[in-house]
């Protein structure tokens, strides 16, 4: 997939993180999922449930049509925080996430993706790590050429949160 985040600044400096983040670990996960990753979702259901009830907001960017609600009520989710955001191309979807980790109010973003290359990733996880906030990026199996290695789905780390529509 082409460059998704678009004609950014590409000064090698840009994207460095600053030294508080460099030992938070990685904060964005990347999960790789199956249909539109109803069994994932379930399994990281509950660590949202723990980050939602920071106070701050729970983005989901580009969800899928199953019954995410039900997940999320069932896992403890503080529905109120659950904000929607449904982009109308990938593009738009990475522009979300980004925004959404770096407004400072979101203590976790979930994405739906279709691909990403290495930059891009980068520059998600640098947006999380310097927000202190977690993504998960949700991506089809066949998009894993474009994964990072070494961030397959790992440990929650960090909170903090953003806005678009809220789920009720």
């Amino acid at each position: 997939m082409k460059k998704l985040l678009g004609n950014a600044p590409r000064h090698p400096g840009m994207w460095k993180s600053n030294s508080n983040s460099a030992n938070q670990g990685p904060v964005v996960n990347h999960v790789q999922v199956k249909d539109q990753g109803a069994d994932e979702f379930a399994e990281i259901a509950s660590k949202l449930a723990q980050l939602s009830r920071a106070g701050q907001w729970l983005v989901m960017v580009a969800p899928p049509t199953w019954q995410y609600k039900q997940m999320l009520i069932e896992a403890g989710v503080a529905i109120d925080k659950v904000l929607l955001v449904h982009p109308k191309d990938d593009i738009d979807a990475l522009w979300a996430i980004e925004k959404a980790l770096t407004s400072g109010t979101c203590s976790a973003v979930v994405g739906w993706v279709n691909g990403l290359d290495q930059r891009d990733s980068r520059r998600l996880q640098l947006a999380a790590a310097n927000a202190q906030a977690v993504a998960y990026l949700m991506q089809p199996e066949y998009a894993s050429g474009h994964l990072p290695a070494s961030n397959a789905i790992s440990q929650v780390s960090h909170s903090k949160s953003n806005s678009s529509q809220s789920l009720h």
